[in-house]
């Protein structure tokens, strides 16, 4: 099933489509197949915090709910969420203040991936949990062994994780910040 808060109205079961407003006139489809593919990271696995963040109980991370950009509204995200070069996205982290709390890092690639729902794709996250979403690439902290150059991306359209061996630091990609385990 769908989440349920997202798609009620705008699920199609005959095609397996929810369609989701972004805002303003434009519309994105987010496919899942939950009749068929098991939830990797359902709702149920994270406790929301009524502050624009949600504590992961399968690890005990606290995730922002929004991208790095956006504002949380009480029930979504709105604004744009930005792009940032993987310094760039590193500082921000590090600077990071929300909810009363200043110890907001980048995920690393494990915990990133962490957080793909893989029954889904455009984007592959639950959409009631993180919304607005981009389905694109996110940055994690994790620098690659072999392409210095490079560090671990998760490309939120279909959960691949990716070594960005095609994108160097320089490239932008958006920012989910992350706090506590490690």
């Amino acid at each position: 099933m769908v989440n349920a808060t997202l798609c009620r109205r705008f699920w199609l079961p005959s095609v397996g489509l929810c369609l989701v407003f972004l805002g303003g006139d434009a519309l994105a489809a987010q496919d899942c197949h939950y009749n068929s593919i098991a939830a990797t990271a359902p709702a149920s696995r994270f406790t929301d915090n009524g502050n624009g963040t949600v504590t992961d109980k399968a690890i005990g991370l606290e995730w922002r709910r929004c991208s790095e950009g956006q504002t949380w509204s009480g029930d979504t995200c709105t604004g744009t969420a930005g792009t940032f070069t993987w310094q760039q996205a590193l500082q921000r982290a590090d600077t990071a203040s929300y909810a009363g709390k200043d110890d907001w890092r980048l995920p690393n690639v494990n915990e990133l991936a962490s957080i793909v729902e893989q029954a889904c794709y455009g984007p592959a996250i639950d959409l009631g949990v993180f919304p607005e979403t981009a389905t694109d690439y996110f940055w994690s902290s994790s620098p690659h062994a072999y392409y210095s150059y490079s560090a671990w991306l998760v490309y939120f359209h279909d959960g691949y994780v990716d070594v960005g061996s095609n994108y160097n630091k320089g490239y932008a990609a958006y920012v989910r910040l992350v706090r506590g385990g490690q």
